[in-house]
């Protein structure tokens, strides 16, 4: 059996339309996006982020890496590209030896087969493998320079097309960070607008069933200073032990939680008061606070 057939590259979609496809999907993605996760960062680093993610990895051959082989087979199908050979029918019955290069590849191999967006070079013919593009030369009549020189010239022109491609994507990068800004600044607005008139309801807000649980936990340990050093002065003669200390801290930090949720049942508060709410959850032995997670806004 002969190695698979080659097929005509750079002549599937054009490249610049992929981009424009990939930014169209991440502004889906983003539409779908919760206000924590688009606030959780400045919109540069979301926008850099998303980028890094979905960044077009061009193909650049390794020409010192290529190895090569030949067998024997008819030279039609390596000359041209050849939907259902049938080998009965083929006018073209010449058989003889072809060269085979493999050269291997660093990017995505997609970009082999999608074309830039101005281009006048004749499409080479190749078979693309997951890191490797082989390229065949059919002997014929070529001398050792003429299949040397057949297949540098397939290699200028793949070099060719993909420098060109790289040139059809030069202004995408720019293009992409206006739109998803854009996108991310509709979708903030969106659910400020949505939360705004959520808050506003007389009704109570429905218990979402995925929620995360933020529960600020009811206090049941003892906070009590232990001495630890009696010659020392009385004033300094306690200290919060170290479970303690970390408990104190959780404890304030899921109040900090309950009142990021609920901003506003503490928006009129005066510092006084916010202080309080800390000090119930801190000496309460018996409250069951609600778990905010649950709610939905």
């Amino acid at each position: 059996m002969p190695p698979p057939y080659p097929v005509l590259l750079f002549t599937g979609q054009r490249i610049i339309d992929e981009a424009h496809q990939i930014t169209g999907k991440v502004v889906d993605r983003i539409s779908h996006a919760t206000l924590a996760s688009l606030t959780a960062k400045p919109v540069d680093d979301i926008v850099q982020a998303l980028y890094n993610e979905h960044y077009i990895h061009l193909p650049v051959l390794n020409r010192d890496g290529a190895e090569h082989e030949e067998f024997e087979f008819f030279y039609a199908p390596y000359l041209t590209m050849i939907h259902n050979v049938d080998f009965k029918t083929l006018t073209d019955q010449r058989r003889g030896t072809i060269f085979a290069l493999d050269v291997p590849f660093t990017g995505e191999a997609r970009y082999l087969m999608t074309r830039p967006t101005a281009i006048a070079l004749k499409p080479p013919l190749g078979f693309i493998g997951e890191s490797k593009v082989t390229l065949y030369v059919p002997k014929e009549n070529h001398s050792l320079e003429g299949v040397q020189r057949a297949f540098d010239a397939i290699l200028d022109n793949i070099d060719e097309h993909l420098k060109r491609s790289a040139e059809s994507l030069s202004a995408w990068p720019m293009n992409f960070r206006g739109v998803v800004i854009n996108a991310i600044d509709q979708r903030i607005n969106q659910l400020k607008s949505t939360a705004q008139i959520s808050a506003g309801l007389t009704f109570k807000p429905k218990r979402r069933p995925n929620a995360p649980d933020l529960t600020v936990l009811p206090v049941r340990k003892q906070i009590r200073p232990e001495p630890f050093n009696f010659q020392l002065p009385a004033e300094q003669q306690f200290y919060l032990a170290e479970e303690i200390y970390q408990h104190v801290l959780s404890v304030m930090q899921n109040m900090s939680l309950v009142m990021e949720y609920s901003p506003k049942a503490f928006a009129d508060l005066g510092e006084e008061a916010l202080r309080f709410h800390f000090l119930v959850q801190l000496v309460n032995r018996r409250g069951v606070p609600t778990p905010i997670g649950a709610l939905s806004y």
